[in-house]
């Protein structure tokens, strides 16, 4: 059960000093109240520990009660940690960790009274504008990097990182809230409580009491936020991402990060990466590894008397990219380019068919753009051949690029497809297909029930590139390899 409205403290309730006037955020360990300090006459936030599977609010509406008295000593547990917390953050003056100015018990439970931000929730945030760009998501994370790489340095973890958990202020740096020193505690000391944690953002190692978390452990977590922020959705599941891995398919984060790659530059791809890495081993260490990954091109930015807020895209050819030992070397973007070179349609055509057999329906939106950015065709191929995992299937499929161009140098290459033709930009009077929200969302939905939330940058993409209602779900169902579940997809959306 996690709290709620109804469980909440009711607006005009009085704790010492401060009067609770409305629900900021509601979790699994406690209920964040809105509140006015009458004896200073400001704004503060509260925060009051509530473990809902462990107590309940009683009949005055103020004190909270156990469920069971075989709970007391996990209840007193959580709590003590609870102001532990408090005290922790009270030491912090990083502006981009909640600082909490006091702390008090009243009404069987505790309260952390900290300083009352204007802004909202990044989760706010995304919800209106669904994606932010690199400059965006650099602006927030790395003052958060900043202050983690603090809190780590005193042997703390946040446990809990997530868009709900960044605060971007209306003004300087976004805040972590919400750190998760009860929450642990309480599920490592009551058998009543089970590890409660964030699908999508939470690493393998926290969906088990007994492994070890540590700095990397928030690493994962940021990189799924940062992740959320560029692709709209947040990634598939870690235990999902093993089971893939573990059969030998291609783990669906990497392959959404690929797709992505070309809005991004490459370090900052590679960097999510790394950060989002199943094991913990392969993982950043700390925050600190991953600044020194970030900070570097802000830097170089800066020496070179460009706008701080500029970001380093693919198309840079001075800028040296080095990662630390360990990270991601499988984003394959071109960065050496000054302007793309001439790529007839029906050798874009030729090319989507080519890669079509290694990665299906991926590659009718990656070849258009690639051939955009690529400044030869060299550059084009290994960009491409970058898709493919295996090295044997890369070879075969550089193979069949080098066929295809003899093929065009004969004239024996043949001609592009008219849907392709116009798919390619060669009919720019070809009126844009118009689908309702509605319709779109049916379609993002059926097609994440096999794919996950990635359908919904596909679903956008299809919706932008097609011209008739056919075409757009026949390439929905080109994401499907399994012939049942493409029926399946096609038959739900009639």
């Amino acid at each position: 059960m996690t709290p709620n409205h109804e469980l909440a403290l009711p607006a005009g309730t009085q704790i010492d000093c401060f009067e609770i006037r409305t629900v900021l955020g509601t979790g699994g360990f406690g209920i964040t109240y809105g509140a006015y300090d009458n004896r200073l006459e400001r704004r503060v936030a509260i925060k009051e520990y509530f473990p809902s599977g462990l107590a309940f609010r009683g009949s005055n509406g103020t004190t909270l009660h156990l469920g069971a008295q075989t709970d007391g000593d996990a209840y007193e547990y959580g709590l003590k940690r609870f102001l532990e917390e408090g005290r922790v953050l009270a030491k912090f003056r990083e502006p981009s960790i909640v600082r909490v100015t006091q702390f008090l018990e009243a009404n069987g439970t505790a309260y952390l009274v900290m300083d009352y931000e204007d802004g909202e929730a990044l989760s706010a945030h995304l919800e209106r504008v669904v994606t932010l760009d690199e400059t965006e998501i650099r602006d927030f994370v790395v003052p958060v990097l900043e202050g983690l790489s603090i809190v780590h340095s005193k042997q703390y973890l946040h446990r809990d990182i997530k868009p709900s958990n960044i605060f971007l202020r209306k003004a300087g740096r976004a805040v972590l809230l919400d750190f998760g020193a009860a929450r642990r505690a309480l599920e490592e000391q009551s058998a009543a409580m089970t590890v409660m944690l964030t699908p999508g953002y939470a690493p393998f190692e926290q969906y088990s009491k007994g492994d070890k978390q540590g700095p990397w452990s928030d690493i994962y977590a940021l990189g799924a936020t940062m992740y959320h922020c560029i692709v709209g959705a947040a990634p598939t599941a870690s235990t999902d991402r093993l089971t893939a891995i573990y059969d030998a398919e291609p783990d669906p984060v990497t392959q959404a990060l690929k797709i992505i790659a070309p809005r991004c530059s490459p370090v900052f791809i590679k960097t999510i990466e790394w950060m989002l890495k199943p094991h913990a081993k392969d993982r950043p260490r700390d925050a600190q590894a991953v600044l020194n990954v970030l900070r570097p091109v802000r830097e170089t930015q800066a020496k070179k008397g460009q706008p701080e807020a500029r970001t380093i895209m693919a198309t840079d050819t001075d800028v040296d990219i080095l990662l630390p030992e360990g990270a991601a070397e499988t984003v394959f973007m071109p960065r050496t380019i000054s302007s793309s070179f001439a790529c007839s349609p029906a050798m874009v055509a030729a090319l989507e068919k080519a890669l079509e057999e290694f990665v299906g329906g991926l590659a009718r939106r990656v070849v258009a753009p690639a051939v955009t950015k690529a400044a030869n065709f060299d550059e084009l191929t290994s960009f491409l051949a970058g898709f493919i995992l295996s090295d044997g299937s890369q070879a075969r499929f550089t193979d069949k690029v080098n066929r295809l161009r003899e093929a065009e140098r004969e004239g024996s290459l043949p001609s592009a497809p008219e849907g392709d033709r116009q798919r390619m930009g060669s009919s720019p009077e070809e009126p844009l297909l118009d689908l309702d929200e509605q319709e779109l969302k049916t379609a993002e939905q059926s097609l994440a029930h096999h794919i996950g939330p990635i359908a919904r940058i596909i679903v956008k993409r299809a919706h932008a590139e097609c011209t008739t209602r056919d075409a757009f779900y026949d390439r929905l169902a080109e994401e499907l390899t399994d012939p049942a579940e493409r029926d399946e997809f096609l038959s739900n959306l009639n």
